[in-house]
Formats: structure tokens, sequence, C-alpha cells
């Protein structure tokens, strides 16, 4: 696919996860849970390290066109989303792998949820139609702290 094409960017998600792993191995492994759990390989879309950064559009409408910039300044004044999807560009250039999963239904955002919880994934969030919920559950090292 064209890695500037836009059918192949996260502009805005709607009835879908995102996710931060901090490693290939953990996403292999959330991956393969995943599938396990029911989940269809064409639900599941993993960018790994930079490419996060490169097919996630951020605040700006970066790496967008004309339209889609001016979407994202609309879309900016009305929803916290294009800040947590600058979250999950700078989680790709810091290394990190980000995991998107399209959601059919109420059961998939609770399975997907109960996955990503077992492997302590970050910033996880069901970005629904009206709204996005935080999924995340903090690292046994992070619980109490505050």
């Amino acid at each position: 696919m064209n890695k500037n094409s836009q059918e192949d960017k996260i502009v805005t998600p709607i009835n879908e996860v995102l996710a931060v792993l901090p490693d290939e191995s953990t996403a292999d492994e959330v991956m393969k849970d995943l599938r396990q759990a029911g989940f269809p390989d064409d639900a599941l879309r993993l960018l790994r390290e930079r490419e996060a950064s490169e097919k996630i559009v951020g605040a700006i409408g970066q790496n967008a066109g004309l339209a889609t910039r001016i979407f994202k300044f609309f879309e900016q004044m009305h929803t916290d989303g294009a800040v947590y999807l600058e979250q999950y560009r700078e989680a790709g250039r810091q290394g990190k792998e980000v995991l998107a999963v399209k959601i059919e239904s109420p059961e998939q955002v609770e399975l997907a949820r109960e996955v990503l919880n077992r492997h302590y994934a970050e910033n996880a969030r069901y970005f629904g139609t009206w709204e996005i919920k935080d999924l995340s559950l903090p690292r046994p090292e992070q619980a109490g702290r505050g």
C-alpha cells in the first residue's frame, strides 16, 4: 500500500480501540491473545514504532491533505481525540508499538480491555461514535502513586 495513501492512515478512529505496547514481543503476544479471543486478523492493526508517528494523523492534521486538516481543526475544538492521537504518535517516536483494534460490539470492547490489561497496555482507549473511554489499568508498580 502506498505509505501516503489516505486509507492506511488513522485519521479519526471510530469504533476502535487504540493502545500502546512497550515493545515488539509484548505486541506480538497481545496480537496472538486477541486472535485467540476471537478477533479476526482484519480487525487488528499493529503500527511498529515510528510507523505510528507516520500513520496516525495528529492534532493539526500532519501527514494529511487539506480536507483532513480542516476537519482536524474543527475536531480539536470539540473533543480531546486529537490530543490522544498525538500521544499515540509520540509513543511511536519513542519506539513503542501502537495497536488498533476494530470493534463491532460492546462485548468486544470488554474483551479487548481484558486482553490489553493482562499485558498492562498503556493509553488503552475505546474511540466510540460519541465517546472516548479509558480502558487502561495502572501497572502494579504504579498503583498507589499519586
